[in-house]
């Protein structure tokens, strides 16, 4: 998967997701995709 399809994927689950804890992992996953593209 591209850097940005992961992000807009990651994205789009952060917005449904209502469950603090799994916000938190998946904000983890964003940044580390977020990380990987400035590379």
């Amino acid at each position: 998967m591209a850097v940005e399809e992961r992000i807009a994927f990651l994205l789009g689950k952060i917005e449904k997701e209502p469950v603090p804890q799994r916000l938190l992992e998946l904000a983890q996953q964003l940044q580390e995709a977020l990380n990987a593209r400035r590379k």
